[in-house]
């Protein structure tokens, strides 16, 4: 199935009780002892009756790519989207437009992943040439090329004041940048396989790393001149996405299909959440904290509820891989992934392909907000594959013993 283009698809805003709140294919590690005794599974589930059904917008294309999709990146204001490609190019489009703004050049092998910085002045872009490229996404001009890594870079992340970057990849170490110079400020060893996954605690005084040797590591940065570091084992195949929620708790997610919950600071383990049928992909905190959502290797999303670590809708739509979940500061929802069933050929990128669906729709009195992104449909747009399957949310969580987190149906602060 050809990977050439990007669809985006806008969801609005999930509303409950809380409503105005090398190779690249390997196989995932052999599994690995728990080092945290769980409970027993508990019982799927059901959504609460006030939740609104989750609606599906507009889906647009973005599809003049010559190669692979490997990653995407939203602005901090979701105006832009980044995508990076195996034609070794970065691309820059309009969310709401998909107009094709830029194609920049530079890279010269494919580019593995991008990211903005929080502050939107910057994004990085990381690459199989070993570089690390830094752009200023006012006027998309490269400031710095960072050279450091041996072998190809497959994760970069920013700070949260935007000062320092940090990129990892195969030669298996983590390197701390400053953002300002382009220097190496410290190199962090301590990995046994390749690192593909990395992020900030929101005070950026914790970084925490995911790697294909199944661990999580989590480095304190609040003293560069001795940092340490907690390994946090448990997950039992690569470890592909870490997140950090807006209070300052770590998710990562893995090959072995689970979401895990961490405290950073003490590296204790405090849910697992389950229900995902491939390997996670993606994971993206709301701003006020309340919901997570999270992809898989397939077209499947999830919302968790994290005050109680219940999966509250389990969705499939027409997206082959959903490579990236991001909140917009207005709480809607954006996926975006690799087109699976329609290729628009050049000079055709702004036609799109929407649909809108409800999982119940017995709920009928409740009002679906209008897409932003269908108000720019062409007359020419095709309207197919609206036929959606679905899953019934069947995810459950396990909690550790011995863990802080409240009971289920107390609040649980993610």
């Amino acid at each position: 199935m050809p990977r050439s283009a990007v669809a985006v698809r806008e969801m609005p805003a999930v509303r409950g009780k809380f409503r105005d709140r090398g190779p690249r294919d390997r196989s995932p590690h052999k599994a690995r002892s728990e080092t945290t005794s769980e409970s027993s599974i508990q019982a799927p589930p059901t959504p609460p009756k006030d939740w609104a059904p989750l609606t599906v917008g507009s889906i647009k294309y973005f599809s003049r790519h010559k190669g692979e999709v490997n990653s995407c990146a939203f602005s901090p204001d979701t105006r832009i989207l980044l995508t990076c490609c195996d034609d070794n190019k970065v691309y820059m489009w309009g969310a709401r437009t998909g107009n094709l703004l830029r194609r920049l050049p530079g890279h010269t092998a494919p580019v593995l992943f991008c990211r903005f910085s929080p502050d939107g002045r910057f994004f990085a872009s990381a690459s199989r040439d070993c570089t690390v490229r830094l752009w200023d996404a006012q006027t998309t001009r490269c400031i710095q090329v960072l050279k450091g890594h041996s072998r190809g870079v497959e994760t970069v992340s920013f700070s949260s004041d935007s000062n320092q970057l940090a990129s990892g990849g195969w030669d298996h170490k983590v390197i701390l940048w400053e953002v300002q110079t382009g220097q190496i400020i410290i190199q962090l060893l301590g990995h046994q396989d390749a690192i593909q996954s990395s992020d900030f605690s929101p005070n950026s005084e914790y970084l925490a790393t995911g790697s294909w040797d199944a661990t999580v590591r989590v480095w304190d940065l609040r003293s560069l001149d001795k940092i340490k570091n907690k390994v946090l084992e448990g997950h039992k195949g690569n470890v592909s996405c870490v997140c950090f929620s807006p209070s300052g708790l770590l998710a990562s997610g893995s090959w072995d299909k689970t979401i895990r919950i961490w405290n950073p600071e003490t590296g204790k383990l405090l849910a697992k959440l389950l229900g995902h049928l491939t390997w996670v992909k993606s994971m993206a905190f709301s701003a006020d904290g309340l919901r997570m959502a999270s992809s898989e290797y397939s077209e499947m999303v999830k919302i968790w509820d994290c005050t109680t670590g219940k999966c509250t809708e389990s969705l499939r739509g027409v997206l082959e891989v959903a490579h990236v979940c991001a909140f917009t500061p207005d709480g809607k929802l954006l996926v975006s992934g690799s087109a699976d069933h329609r290729i628009f050929g050049e000079g055709t990128a702004d036609h799109q392909v929407f649909g809108e669906y409800s999982k119940r729709c017995q709920m009928s009195h409740s009002t679906t907000p209008k897409s932003t992104l269908s108000d720019n449909c062409s007359k020419g747009s095709e309207i197919r594959n609206l036929s959606v399957h679905y899953m019934e949310p069947g995810a459950t969580m396990k909690r550790a013993r011995n863990s802080t987190i409240s009971p289920l149906g107390q609040e649980l602060k993610i």
